[in-house]
């Protein structure tokens, strides 16, 4: 059996074989529609007899072997029967490259890249048209370590695929290497493009030597604070209360992106992928955490020392 084509073609892989081996054989030939989901269930219902008759060919690895077993198409490959029955100890099935045979037909791959009427984004891929700029279909991927973007060109048949070691968090480093790649790719000179860490970077390092100032203002000045008229302990625990924040920002931030972001994370790996917001974020809760312990400490000496100052009043009355 085989599949009809609209072209004539060489025959399969099978064919080849059997007429090079000059043995007898009989082609059946069907329409083929890309949309099914099985080529042997296809082949079956198109000629009319059970499945059982029908049989298909896999490619399986036995001991590193590449290994064809045959069987009924409703039926499915045992592969612990496959290796005893080859005289092995284990059976995989085989890389689709390893066997010289694609893993999807092309117009399988050609509907993964063709998005709905109307719209742009199709099974991962986006189809990518900008007036005057040849189409573009790009696909993204990234986690909190690493950032990358594959890229085709169809006009042009150049393939393009670029994996950076900066993060989802921080990374657009390659959507823009992708960007300069194409302009190579289609004969012009790239354009300069940075990535925003490059501005993000220097104002949280402002930043962070803002909370370091403030925090040295403020432990000098704890004393003064601390002898303030107040009126029982909530008035400055709700004054207090502000500066447990930013140590709570710090671990709860891996939390914060994944939520933000729909990926899972550790500190360590927000460490690895934007070291200034790190910096920044552990630079500000400490700066507060200082602050909070001079103000407590502060205080609790002011108050000791004016229960002091009471009860020696008390005994000299």
């Amino acid at each position: 059996m085989a599949k009809k084509q609209k072209k004539q073609s060489g025959g399969t892989p099978a064919t080849v074989a059997l007429t090079a081996a000059g043995a007898a054989f009989t082609t059946h030939a069907y329409e083929h529609d890309p949309a099914h989901p099985s080529y042997g269930e296809e082949a079956a219902e198109a000629m009319g007899v059970s499945p059982d008759r029908v049989f298909k060919t896999l490619v399986a690895e036995v001991d590193g072997r590449l290994t064809v077993a045959v069987v009924p198409v409703s039926g499915s490959l045992d592969l612990k029967a496959l290796a005893t029955a080859a005289g092995g100890k284990k059976a995989a099935m085989a890389d689709p490259a390893a066997t010289g045979r694609r893993a999807a037909p092309a117009e399988a791959v050609r509907l993964t890249r063709t998005p709905p009427p109307g719209q742009t984004y199709a099974m991962g891929w986006n189809r990518r048209e900008e007036q005057g700029q040849p189409l573009r279909i790009e696909h993204t991927g990234s986690l909190f370590t690493h950032n990358s973007m594959a890229t085709l060109l169809p006009a042009s048949g150049v393939g393009i695929a670029v994996v950076t070691n900066t993060g989802m968090v921080s990374g657009d480093d390659a959507p823009l290497l992708v960007d300069g790649l194409v302009d190579l790719a289609e004969g012009r000179t790239p354009a300069d493009r940075a990535p925003f860490t490059d501005t993000a970077d220097p104002v949280l390092g402002l930043l962070s030597l803002l909370a370091l100032g403030l925090a040295v203002r403020g432990v000098l000045r704890a004393g003064r604070w601390a002898r303030r008229p107040w009126r029982g302990l909530p008035r400055p625990a709700a004054r207090l209360a502000p500066y447990l924040l930013p140590g709570l920002l710090l671990l709860g931030l891996p939390d914060l992106f994944g939520l933000l972001m729909g990926r899972a994370g550790t500190l360590a790996q927000i460490t690895y992928v934007w070291p200034a917001l790190f910096l920044w974020s552990a630079t500000t809760a400490l700066a507060a955490t200082a602050v909070l312990a001079a103000r407590g400490i502060a205080l609790f000496r002011v108050r000791r020392g004016r229960a002091a100052g009471d009860g020696t009043a008390a005994d000299g009355a």
